[in-house]
């Protein structure tokens, strides 16, 4: 079975860890069919009322204040909040068997 997974990552652009999100993002969505990553960025200044905004979008309780901030739900479905880049990182391990 197949099931599509999106994982959507939002961050300051400047952000070290964001970049790595996205690093990892792409690599697991090139190598694994029915992954889908998308990301979006905006300036350091920008971020915290940006990231308040996608909390409020995605329907997200978390005092979760850093970046990146990562989320899983394709688009039309329901978001989960995953968390930072570690937490990213630890659900790609898991769930899709990245080393």
């Amino acid at each position: 079975w197949n099931q599509e997974t999106c994982y959507y990552i939002a961050g300051y652009i400047e952000c070290g860890y964001y970049q790595q999100a996205i690093a990892l993002g792409k690599n697991v969505e090139e190598l694994n069919e029915g992954i889908s990553v998308s990301a979006e960025g905006v300036t350091r200044p920008q971020w915290p009322r940006f990231l308040a905004k996608k909390k409020e979008e995605f329907g997200t309780v978390t005092t979760h204040r850093t970046s990146p901030a990562v989320w899983e739900g394709c688009e039309g479905k329901t978001k989960r909040f995953i968390g930072g880049y570690d937490s990213f990182s630890k659900v790609v391990r898991q769930k899709h068997k990245w080393q």
